[in-house]
């Protein structure tokens, strides 16, 4: 299942079904340039002036992909490759649309008034890195180049060896956790950690074939830290 909707209703959907920009622009680039279609992308080029049919200049895909990188555009898909959900929201109005892809979802204040005590790690961010991750596609592409009649990135072994950096910050517990809290380790709200991914294919007990591609480590948005270790 692939979508493009506009910005504007995004919260008709799960975060965790809706793919980064800079991951959707691949995507759309991909489907521009072998001219396939996806559902919500003619109203996408009817915004930008154009259609299937006219938009054959480089000049054209950069104008469409630059709304996509901007998060004018969303593409929602069942598989996202870095999903918004580990991207931080927020909820005011915003002059570009009704919601913005920006801000923290722990206020930084109350953070600041509570110093020391048990919490949760909490995912602010994921940074693909892009240097390496060019390595790697570059490398997927010529592989890929066998797999006659396939686009390109519509499979996971496309992102093989790609990397991201995933970003957590300790933050106070909510109302729904307060009963984790005697187990819990105490450390400063605030802290921050960074765990770097690679995008692999590995075991997968949940599939027929025991294997699937994601990210190792495995990383929860939310993480426990108990005092006995396990998370």
């Amino acid at each position: 299942m692939e979508e493009i909707i506009p910005s504007s209703r995004i919260e008709q959907y799960n975060l965790f079904n809706i793919e980064s920009p800079l991951f959707a622009a691949l995507t759309i680039e991909a489907a521009l340039s072998r001219r396939y279609q996806i559902p919500g992308l003619d109203g996408l080029l009817a915004q930008c002036g154009l259609s299937m049919l006219h938009c054959l200049k480089p000049e054209d895909h950069a104008r469409i992909l630059s709304r996509v990188k901007r998060g004018e555009w969303l593409l929602v898909t069942s598989r996202p490759f870095q999903p918004l959900s580990g991207i931080p929201m927020c909820t005011v109005a915003d002059p570009a649309g009704p919601r913005s892809l920006l801000g923290f979802f722990s206020s930084e204040q109350e953070l600041r008034m509570i110093k020391k005590g048990p919490g949760k790690w909490r995912t602010i961010s994921i940074d693909l890195e892009g240097a390496r991750s060019i390595v790697a596609f570059l490398a997927n592409r010529i592989t890929s180049m066998g797999d006659e009649g396939r686009p390109f990135l519509t499979e996971g072994k496309d992102y093989a060896n790609t990397m991201r950096t995933v970003t957590q910050q300790w933050v106070p517990l909510e109302q729904h956790d307060q009963s984790f809290a005697p187990r819990l380790i105490v450390r400063s709200y605030g802290e921050i950690r960074k765990i770097k991914q690679v995008y692999v294919e590995g075991e997968d007990h949940w599939q027929v074939v025991g294997k699937s591609w994601h990210w190792r480590p495995v990383v929860a948005d939310t993480v426990y830290e108990y005092k006995d270790g396990l998370f």
